[in-house]
Parts: C-alpha cells; sequence; structure tokens
C-alpha cells in the first residue's frame, strides 16, 4: 500500500473505491508486494581503488 497521503489523493481521483480496493486484484485478494531491485554489488576493478 502507499503512503497514506497518496491513498488520500488515489482516494480523491477515484471516489467510491478505497485505496485497499484500487489495490487488490479483481478476485478480492490484495496484490502482492512490488518487486524490489537487488542491492548493487561492489565490482573491485584490476588498479581500482577504493
Amino acid at each position: 500500500m502507499p503512503y497514506s497521503d497518496h491513498c488520500r489523493v488515489l482516494e480523491a481521483m477515484f471516489p467510491g473505491k478505497t485505496a485497499k480496493e484500487l489495490f487488490s486484484t479483481s478476485n478480492g485478494t490484495e496484490a502482492p508486494p512490488p518487486r524490489r531491485e537487488p542491492d548493487p554489488v561492489n565490482i573491485a576493478y584490476p588498479g581500482w581503488q577504493m
């Protein structure tokens, strides 16, 4: 679910729907959380010093 301020904006944009309803699937279950980007990998290059 988005932050509460964002939920209020979405609910104002879609009167009659709650943010939870907007983020649920068509069969009534909640959508899975968004995928998170993997942590960056620290790669050492030959001749490069940190």
